[in-house]
């Protein structure tokens, strides 16, 4: 996607600067020969200021990176953005089964016909949509995103006029979570070592 030169690079962090900042150096990131990793170092060391990253002192710890995905959408529905992204829905409960003397453990679903019922999966929202009972937060144009803004948890939407909105994980709807890589190693689609 390619973005106006005054835009800034990020909404969150205002010191990474503004797309024209970045503009000459990813220029001559582009001129480095592929897999010419002695000139990549150079670049970075060159071009970058790095820093320590420690545990308290301990010779080991642990890094993580986190993913943020960028979808883009709409407020309202049309042709280019048909795909929903909920609100967390009215008629969702959690019920927490130590207020009855239970084993300390929350369950989710909804009231239908006076009885208490599991929350429709993931594939029953897709194919029948919430109606009434969540509001839609915005509409993006690919579901293959949405679904994995669902998986992250967090996610921007760039609107068509060039504003943006953070949409983050509000509540789940009582299902289990099967993971996409367990799900491909089952089907056969990927080896375990792998994933």
């Amino acid at each position: 996607v390619k973005r106006a030169a005054d835009t800034p690079l990020s909404a969150n962090l205002p010191e990474t600067g503004r797309v024209r900042d970045w503009q000459p150096l990813c220029a001559q990131a582009t001129q480095l020969p592929p897999g010419d990793e002695p000139a990549a170092r150079a670049f970075f060391l060159k071009n970058f200021q790095p820093y320590r990253a420690a545990n308290n002192g301990e010779p080991k710890g642990l890094l993580t990176g986190y993913y943020e995905i960028e979808l883009r959408g709409s407020r309202t529905k049309n042709a280019r953005f048909p795909v929903p992204i909920y609100g967390p829905p009215k008629d969702l409960i959690t019920a927490d089964l130590s207020e009855f003397g239970l084993p300390d453990k929350a369950i989710v679903g909804r009231v239908v016909s006076g009885k208490f019922h599991p929350y429709p999966d993931r594939a029953a929202i897709e194919a029948d949509g919430l109606g009434a009972n969540a509001p839609v937060l915005a509409y993006v144009d690919d579901a293959v995103d949405a679904f994995f803004l669902h998986i992250q948890g967090s996610g921007l939407v760039k609107l068509p006029n060039g504003d943006s909105m953070r949409v983050g994980y509000a509540t789940k709807n009582g299902q289990p979570y099967p993971a996409i890589g367990r799900v491909l190693v089952d089907r056969g689609a990927l080896a375990k070592d792998d994933v």
